[in-house]
Formats: structure tokens, C-alpha cells, sequence
């Protein structure tokens, strides 16, 4: 969104919109003087953030003479917009040439830079305003349409605050290598939040700021389940701030599957009132600790990544944020414009989620279903194909963690009690599989240790034992 200019007053507003002629006079004329601070203005200012006409035109043939490699000064300067037809309305040579003689020093170019940028951002903060307002008077639309896009409009006017996005290697590198130093020095394994799960933990160093794990299965595998257990254990152990978005159940039956898991007390007893009075101190203190645990959930029904989003910015600023997790990704509205067919609006949610993830820099888990043409095959593995509804969620993943349970398909099975998770997909680690111990009774995962590497894995150091992942020994979850 170009916020707007001079000749561009919102109707009906008599007071002149924010601005600051001076530092945009300063700002040209400082390139005028030295024309190396071009490059690093430009990394702040793009030609729209003028308020005055004049002084965005000029700035605009200083950008079209860099761009070419070619001089900059009062002369070039001067004849460059003479050519295009612009410089009465740059003022005439006179303006060019006064520009550089009001300022003797170009050192604070890009600091009065920022300020003709802030003064643009507001500007187009009254004129998103005026926009939603306009729309939300007249009511011509539906609501969740004009409620996307005034979200959009407003997103669009953060954004241009203008966090660079493009860097040298060299700074990259500035940044990144105190991080590694300190890796190095911790010579923990587990990088991220931690998870609960040993060989999980070893085989993707825990879940990465930034990224999206996504856990998919058929119904009835745990996928719930071992997404509570994750939470539960970065919240409670970690003392990190956990987000549940529940589209499927209901807080008061998630806080009920996560207090009987963690006090292994069977739910259908303790429902029925028939539990054993034995276990009644063991939910006492699953209960108290939950309590005291940084847990937030949601419950709303009908929600939409964008109302995830803007609940989780909040929550970040109001208790801070470390992970979100999302039960269920094709349980999610798509708000806004109507799409060809539910796999391009899936496409959408699932990106929306790997944005916030990027956004925010948490790990943001997304459980998902999967076809039903698992199902057909022999031995009903699972696969990356069979991600339900889109291709983009195997895409936008950068982990994909795959849940399985063979007593499920052939009560007979040898394997009775345990759960395969297949990290099918790793974008920076190994894939392979791991096993789990599962109990039905109380819906609760258990470390089994031990795990089957997939062709990229690479070993565990020597004389690595459960503590050098991040995990006590005697931790069941």
C-alpha cells in the first residue's frame, strides 16, 4: 500500500496527514552531496515513502541514475528528470540545486531516512483506516470479507516497516556464528523445544523456531494424543509457553485427556466415577501441575489462520510464545475470497501456518489427516502421498512426521502397545523411524528408546546417553 501525498489528502480531513519535510530535504540532499549513501537509503526509502511530489520525483531519477551506474549530482540530476518531463514538477533546477545547499554532512541520511518512513507508515495507517471504515459504513459485503482484508490492509502497513529481508553473506554470518559458538559450547543435542521424546529429539534436535512440523495419520493413531504430549512436556518441563488451537475438542475434554495422561489414570473410569480411590492423588498433582504450566487453549470452532495469527502475536507480546499447535489444519475456515476448490484453500491455510511460524520464529505444530488410500495398501503404512487435500503441505513442512499403529489394523500384531513415527520428511536433518510405547487406556506416549535411521541419519556421539538430549532418564514423557 503507497501511503499517500501531498495531492493525496483523505477527504474530509481539514489537518495535514503526518510528515516531515525537512528530513526528506535533508535525505535528498545528502545524496546529492555523497552519492555512496544512495544504496543504504534505499534499503529504507522507497520513492512512494515522499510525501512532497517534488521530493519523490527526485528521488526517483537518483534511483534510475544509480540503477544505471551513472553520476549523481545537482547536474545529472537536474537533466535525468529535464529528459523524463518532470522537473517542474520537481520544482525547476533551483529546487535541486537549493537541496544540496542546505546540508553540509551526509553522515545522517539514512537516520533522517527512518523518519520520512515513519512518517509514510502513518500515513498509510489513517488510510487503511478511512478504507475499513468506509466499507464497515456502507455494510455492501459480507463481514468476514471486509474483516479479511481490513486485517490484510493493516498487516501490509506493519510489513512496510521494512524489516530487509536481503543481506550480504557477510552479515548473515555476523549474526548466525555467535548462535553456532554457542551450540558449540552447550554440546546439547536438543536445539529446539524439546519434545518429550528421546529419539524424536535426536533425530531432529528438537522443534526448530521457525519452522512447521506437520503430524499426520488416519483417525484413531494418537495424532492428538502425541501432540498433547509435546505440549505438555515443553510447557511443564520446559516452562516454554504452549498455544492449542482445539477446532475438534473442547477445552474442557483436552484439559481432562491431559490430566489422566499425565496421572495415567484411565478417562473412561474417571468419567464414569468408578476410578480407584488410589489414583485420586495422582490426578490432584497432574491437575496442579497443568495449572501451573504456561498452557493456553482455544477452543473457538470456526477458526481461520488469520484469527490464529492475530490471537498468537497477542499472547507473544502479552506472555511470550515458544510453540503453537493446531488440532486439527483441515479443520481450519478459509476466510476471504472464495477458491476453485477446497485443496487451493488448504494450500493457503497450510502456508499461512508455515508464515507464522516465520513470523514469529516458533515452531508452530499442525496435526493432519491423511487419504484413505493408505488404508488400500496391503500393510496400510503411511506416506508423504498421502497427505490429505494438498501437495502444498508436504511443501510448506518442514518436518513431517508420520503416525502409525500396526495393532491397530491386526490386533494379532506383535508390536501390541507401540506406535511408529516416521519422520518422512526432515527439510535440515535425517528422516527414519522411531517407536513409541502407546496407552490406549489414558492416550499417553512413552519413550521406548530406540529408532531406525533413515539413509541421511547420522550417528549419536559416542557415550551419548538420554541426559545428552535434553532428557532425564526417568522421564516417562
Amino acid at each position: 500500500m503507497s501511503p499517500p501525498s501531498d495531492a493525496q489528502r483523505p477527504r474530509g480531513q481539514d489537518r495535514l496527514p503526518p510528515q516531515n519535510i525537512e528530513a526528506e530535504e535533508r535525505v535528498l540532499g545528502a545524496l546529492l552531496l555523497d552519492p555512496g549513501m544512495v544504496a543504504p537509503v534505499m534499503e529504507v526509502l522507497r520513492p512512494e515513502h515522499f510525501y512532497r511530489m517534488g521530493h519523490r520525483v527526485i528521488f526517483e531519477g537518483m534511483v534510475r541514475l544509480f540503477g544505471r551506474s551513472e553520476p549523481i549530482d545537482i547536474l545529472t540530476v537536474v537533466d535525468a528528470l529535464k529528459k523524463e518531463g518532470k522537473l517542474d514538477t520537481a520544482g525547476g533546477p533551483e529546487s535541486v540545486a537549493r537541496l544540496a545547499d542546505d546540508v553540509s554532512s551526509a553522515r545522517r541520511a539514512v537516520t533522517h531516512a527512518k523518519l520520512v518512513r515513519n512518517a509514510a507508515i502513518l500515513r498509510s495507517l489513517i488510510h487503511a483506516s478511512n478504507a475499513i471504515a468506509e466499507r464497515a459504513i456502507t455494510a455492501e459485503e459480507e463481514v468476514d470479507g471486509i474483516v479479511d482484508d481490513a486485517e490484510r490492509a493493516i498487516l501490509e502497513v506493519a510489513s512496510d516497516r521494512y524489516q530487509q529481508s536481503m543481506g550480504s553473506m557477510r552479515d548473515v554470518i555476523k549474526v548466525t556464528f555467535p548462535h553456532l559458538e554457542e551450540l558449540y559450547d552447550r554440546k546439547e543435542l536438543v536445539t529446539g523445544v524439546p519434545t518429550g521424546f528421546t529419539d524424536f529429539n535426536r533425530l531432529t534436535a528438537g522443534l526448530q523456531p521457525g519452522e512447521m512440523c506437520i503430524i499426520a495419520g488416519r483417525p484413531s493413531m494418537g495424532k492428538t494424543a502425541f501432540a498433547l504430549c509435546i505440549a505438555e512436556h515443553a510447557a511443564v518441563s520446559a516452562k516454554i509457553p504452549v498455544a492449542i488451537f482445539s477446532l475438534e475438542m473442547s477445552a474442557r475434554s483436552l484439559a481432562i485427556r491431559m490430566m489422566c495422561g499425565r496421572a495415567e489414570v484411565n478417562a473412561r473410569q474417571l468419567q464414569s466415577g468408578y476410578m480407584p480411590s488410589n489414583k485420586w492423588p495422582d490426578l490432584i498433582r497432574a491437575a496442579g501441575e497443568l495449572s501451573e504450566a504456561p498452557l493456553f487453549i482455544d477452543d473457538a470452532t470456526d477458526l481461520s489462520v488469520f484469527d490464529i495469527r492475530a490471537k498468537c502475536r497477542r499472547l507473544q507480546a502479552d506472555k511470550g510464545l515458544g510453540l503453537v499447535v493446531v488440532d486439527y489444519l483441515q479443520l481450519l475456515s478459509h476466510r476471504g475470497r472464495a477458491r476453485e476448490s477446497r485443496q487451493m484453500e488448504i494450500t493457503e491455510i497450510s502456508r499461512g501456518l508455515k508464515g507464522l511460524a516465520k513470523e514469529l520464529n516458533i515452531p508452530v505444530v499442525a496435526l493432519s489427516q491423511i487419504s484413505r488410500q493408505a488404508e488400500q495398501r496391503k500393510d496400510a503404512v503411511p506416506t508423504l502421498a498421502d497427505l490429505r487435500e494438498s501437495g502444498a503441505i508436504e511443501q510448506d513442512a518442514d518436518v513431517v512426521a508420520l503416525i502409525y499403529r500396526e495393532e491397530y489394523y491386526n490386533p494379532e500384531s506383535e508390536k501390541k502397545g507401540r506406535a511408529t513415527i516416521k519422520i518422512a520428511k526432515q527439510r535440515n536433518g535425517p528422516t527414519g523411524d522411531l517407536e513409541l510405547r502407546f496407552f490406549p487406556d489414558y492416550a499417553r506416549f512413552t519413550n521406548l528408546d530406540t529408532f531406525h535411521e533413515g539413509p541421511a541419519a547420522a550417528p549419536a556421539p559416542a557415550g551419548a546417553g538420554p541426559d545428552a538430549y535434553g532428557e532425564e532418564e526417568e522421564t516417562p514423557f
